[in-house]
């Protein structure tokens, strides 16, 4: 059983327990029964760590060693990288840079945002000041390169946090800013530019995925006001769309009920300013190829779907939107069609996971909701990871940011803590 959220990218090869890169991009399967549907903060937790600084990336695995990124200072003078064991959660190597574009440490800006991708050769983070260095497994420096030194400080005020994709030989880099903007292919060997495309500045934080498309790789940006696909050999566009509006923060997610298909996230934003494009931009699209002639038609639209940070997820022919005041909408993935509309007791910032019987609705303050897939709402479980804390703001206590699945091991960050669910 492969998890919702992944898409198996072929042309990168796949190594035994690995969730490489954001959204478990590449990941390798999952036993669904390795996977506790209960824990508590004494029951199921193999083992937790504390982070120094703070972060909002999700923990990537590979080899047998959890690696996650944070941010330490006051002004985020710190970029931390640390890596653990992931059967016992001992830490194996840390090191830290100096941020090249410092900015005032708050609960509104990124901080350590976009997730690392890994594989054999080597660990590649990129930061939200355009600081991006890569590692050998063993935490040495294999090469370092700053954006914000290179093209300008970049303009967003509450920071960068697109995560790199990647293939066997580059990695891909989204930098949408208010200032100038770009999306470039690197050489995972020395960090070289293979090629760089201008963008449109716009406001925007969200991520690229790779597609598969009639055996034709082809990356997928949607991204405030746009949806486009680009050849990752050379940068080429192959397509545009741009009757969207307010997809600022999800990552287009294969739907594959629908041959090409993927589903696209769009919020209203915080003064409702994308409202009348977002209700049309929550939707399932088709990437249609002819003779090497690309096009994007959209085939449905999520009918009052208004998630606000993660992304859609498509799991068992049922597609799901969720958002920050917890509210679960599920659509039939091939019509379109709205099954059920539902309230967790918690709101959900995270990406939704499907595995074996079930759907993970991981809640903000450290509940995660255990959800029967289907077309009928039903709680399996819920599990609380820590006490609930801070007041009534929804930017205050404790936030879960991300989760990284493999066999037997669940795990689950929170701003400056690492756990890992086991049973």
């Amino acid at each position: 059983m492969k998890l919702a959220i992944l898409f198996i990218w072929c042309f990168l090869g796949n190594e035994n327990d690995s969730f490489p890169g954001f959204l478990g991009a590449g990941s390798s399967e999952v036993n669904p029964a390795s996977i506790p549907t209960s824990w508590s903060e004494s029951e199921n937790i193999a083992w937790k760590v504390d982070l120094r600084g703070y972060g909002q990336s999700t923990p990537v695995v590979f080899d047998g060693k959890v690696f996650v990124t944070s941010t330490e200072g006051d002004m985020k003078e710190k970029f931390v990288t640390a890596c653990f064991d992931l059967k016992s959660g001992t830490k194996v190597w840390e090191h830290e840079i100096t941020n090249s574009q410092q900015a005032k440490n708050n609960v509104y800006i990124s901080r350590a945002a976009p997730t690392p991708v890994v594989d054999s050769k080597g660990l590649y983070c990129f930061f939200e000041s355009g600081d991006l260095i890569a590692f050998d497994l063993e935490g040495k420096v294999l090469w370092e390169r700053s954006f914000a030194k290179e093209k300008g400080l970049f303009q967003n005020r509450f920071g960068l946090a697109g995560s790199p994709v990647q293939t066997k030989d580059r990695i891909f880099i989204l930098a949408d800013d208010n200032g100038p903007s770009f999306f470039a292919a690197l050489n995972k060997s020395d960090g070289k530019t293979v090629w760089s495309v201008e963008r449109k500045s716009r406001t925007s934080w969200t991520s690229p995925m790779m597609f598969d498309v009639n055996g034709k790789p082809v990356i997928v940006v949607s991204s405030n006001g746009a949806v486009d696909g680009y050849d990752p050999s050379n940068g080429k566009q192959l397509f545009a769309f741009d009757d969207v509006g307010g997809n600022t923060s999800s990552t287009p997610i294969p739907n594959n009920v629908i041959k090409n298909g993927f589903l696209v996230g769009a919020a209203p934003g915080r003064t409702n300013e994308y409202e009348a494009q977002a209700g049309k931009s929550n939707a399932a699209f088709q990437i249609e190829e002819k003779n090497g002639v690309f096009d994007l038609k959209r085939l449905w639209i999520a009918e009052k779907a208004t998630p606000s940070f993660g992304s859609p997820i498509l799991y068992k022919g049922h597609a799901y939107w969720v958002n920050r005041s917890g509210v679960v909408s599920c659509f039939d993935a091939k019509s379109g069609k709205e099954v059920y509309k539902e309230r967790l007791g918690d709101s959900v910032w995270a990406t939704p996971v499907g595995l074996g019987d079930n759907v993970y609705f991981f809640g903000k303050s450290g509940t995660t909701y255990v959800i029967k897939a289907g077309g009928k709402f039903e709680v399996v479980s819920e599990n609380r990871l820590w006490k609930k804390s801070g007041g009534g703001s929804n930017f205050g206590g404790t936030t879960l940011y991300g989760t990284a699945i493999v066999n037997d091991s669940l795990i689950v960050r929170s701003g400056s803590t690492l756990y890992c669910v086991r049973k």
